[in-house]
């Protein structure tokens, strides 16, 4: 029995246990309602708080037995979609989007697709994902945005180019974009639904709250501070690897304040999918002196890598193992 079999297995013996028997033909909440008299969700029946002791219980064992580390950062993480079905959801997702911006796609011997490769495919020969196959889309939109979906279907939209400039500027988006799917960040954040959904129910069982309540409690509290965590991640990741493909990574900081003054809509930090401008600015900033380091060693920037340690004395060989600590 693998582990998940067998968290399973825990679980339907310890609801086993606690569920009475009901007359032939009536469900699982029915069962429930025989024994209490009382709505499954009230958190006044004594047997629905050992029902969600329970369903704790196994979502413990389930989430135990599917923790891994992120590259790079070292992260203990959920991960309970596997490479088979993230790929077909990438799949389908590209079949959605072709349908959408196929006809405002550039052709593959375009300029700027051939730019967007050329940076990109750099980034890519600094990560295990360097023998796979990979598609490079440039979108004929005013659109700010960019993304790489599981499959490695990379996707630029031309108001992007604007705001990033050089190939250094575009390599720091583009850095970032593959450190999503390099660190599988896609299939972490679908896992997380996985726990949303237990703590949902779990919720709704213990205490009396509005299914809109609940939500919003679960959004703020759980699920867009996880998106912003992702997001950082991704960001030292991200200037990571286009420090090692030879770009200058102090361009992500020009970068990301120019999108931050190109955003039309501002909304609360605690209520955004991605961290402040200036909080990411800063923590850029910080993390310089190791992304210099990176470059130096693996490039020949020659008289460039020396001005940029001149301009971060600061930077230690200690610096890496404070930085993945971040992480942990």
């Amino acid at each position: 029995t693998n582990p998940t079999q067998g968290s399973i297995m825990l679980g339907a013996r310890v609801l086993a246990r606690l569920l009475p028997r009901a007359p032939a033909g009536r469900g699982l909440a029915t069962r429930v309602y025989f024994k209490s008299r009382e709505p499954f969700s009230s958190s006044k029946n004594p047997r629905n708080l050992r029902i969600a002791g329970a369903l704790g219980l196994c979502g413990a064992a389930y989430y135990l037995t599917h923790l891994e580390k992120t590259p790079v950062t070292d992260r203990r993480r959920f991960i309970a979609v596997d490479h088979r079905s993230e790929e077909e959801i990438g799949r389908e997702s590209f079949e959605e989007l072709m349908k959408q911006y196929g006809p405002q796609v550039y052709p593959d011997n375009h300029p700027i697709t051939q730019r967007v490769r050329r940076v990109c495919e750099r980034i890519i020969e600094v990560t295990p994902l360097k023998d796979e196959e990979w598609t490079f889309h440039v979108v004929h939109s005013p659109e700010i945005n960019a993304f790489v979906i599981p499959g490695r279907h990379v996707f630029v939209f031309e108001g992007l180019l604007p705001i990033v400039g050089d190939d250094d500027g575009l390599a720091a988006v583009l850095g970032h974009e593959v450190a999503h799917l390099y660190a599988r960040h896609g299939a972490e954040k679908l896992s997380l639904r996985y726990i949303v959904l237990l703590l949902s129910v779990l919720i709704s069982t213990v205490i009396d709250i509005s299914p809109m309540m609940r939500d919003l409690m679960l959004s703020v509290g759980l699920d867009l501070p996880y998106s912003r965590k992702l997001e950082t991640e991704a960001d030292f990741i991200g200037v990571g690897l286009a420090a090692e493909a030879c770009y200058d990574p102090r361009a992500a900081i020009g970068v990301f304040q120019r999108m931050h003054e190109a955003q039309q809509a501002r909304v609360p930090k605690y209520l955004s999918t991605h961290p402040a401008t200036p909080d990411r600015v800063e923590k850029l900033k910080g993390w310089m002196p190791e992304m210099v380091r990176r470059g130096e060693t693996r490039c020949e920037h020659g008289a460039a890598v020396r001005d940029w340690s001149a301009m971060f004395p600061t930077a230690r060989p200690a610096a890496r193992s404070r930085i993945g600590s971040e992480w942990s």
